[in-house]
């Protein structure tokens, strides 16, 4: 009898919770439609004018309150939300002043960092993927902080951050004794094709295919700075080509 008591007051209480998460769920996705359909085209004015807007001008164009601050994790994931629906379907140049001014009035810059100081693990993870992805300016001290600590999910963020940011050794922070997985490839991979299209130096990193003794690496590497290297770096590779080792 207890048996088929405690099983029906499961049975219960699971379809109570997926019953409350429904709602929630629905309740969140009007919320962003709402803001989406109040920001979405303003976002894209902002992010795709030909000309360099003030403060000013992108506050009165978001109309938002003279004070307004993102404060809470649930507004970041609005915003983030909106951002990236268009972020993953870019093929116009984004005005990187006026994206960077659009974040100083939102104050997302300032809600990122802090919740690197104070949020959870889980948080800090999403935070570090946000920023690389969407290439969002941050203090390198706070940075710095997880690129030794044990998380290794936080301590990988923390690193690739270090390597799209840092143009003398932008490598130094990986393990030399350590293999890319493809995932991290993918990632270095993608931040290289981000920097590159934006116009940023490319980080240099011939001295790590020199020294690296990690053979799929050196591979890699290899293939990358002929992808995005100038001529003079690709001219440097040239000595590979005598390698007796067919994975390079």
């Amino acid at each position: 009898y207890l048996v088929v008591v405690s099983s029906i007051l499961v049975w219960l209480f699971t379809v109570v919770k997926i019953l409350v998460n429904q709602w929630f769920d629905r309740r969140r996705q009007r919320i962003f439609s709402h803001l989406y359909e109040q920001y979405y085209e303003t976002l894209n004015e902002i992010l795709y004018s030909g000309r360099r807007m003030s403060k000013e001008e992108i506050v009165k164009r978001m109309a938002l309150p003279k004070d307004y601050a993102i404060s809470s994790q649930r507004e970041l994931d609005f915003w983030f939300r909106i951002y990236i629906v268009d972020h993953v379907k870019r093929v116009r140049e984004v005005n990187r002043s006026n994206e960077m001014i659009l974040l100083r009035v939102l104050h997302m810059r300032e809600y990122l960092e802090h919740t690197l100081l104070e949020g959870t693990t889980s948080q800090r993870i999403s935070v570090m993927q946000a920023v690389r992805y969407l290439s969002i300016p941050m203090n390198g001290g706070l940075v710095a902080r997880l690129v030794n600590t044990k998380n290794y999910l936080l301590r990988r963020e923390a690193r690739l951050f270090y390597m799209i940011n840092t143009y003398d050794e932008p490598f130094e922070m990986i393990d030399n004794d350590e293999t890319f997985t493809l995932w991290d490839r993918m990632e270095i991979h993608l931040m290289m094709s981000q920097t590159n299209a934006m116009g940023k130096p490319l980080p240099p990193f011939y001295a790590q295919i020199q020294q690296t003794k990690d053979i799929p690496n050196k591979a890699f590497l290899i293939q990358e700075l002929g992808y995005f290297g100038a001529p003079e770096d690709i001219e440097l590779l040239l000595q590979y080509l005598d390698s007796t080792d067919d994975r390079i």
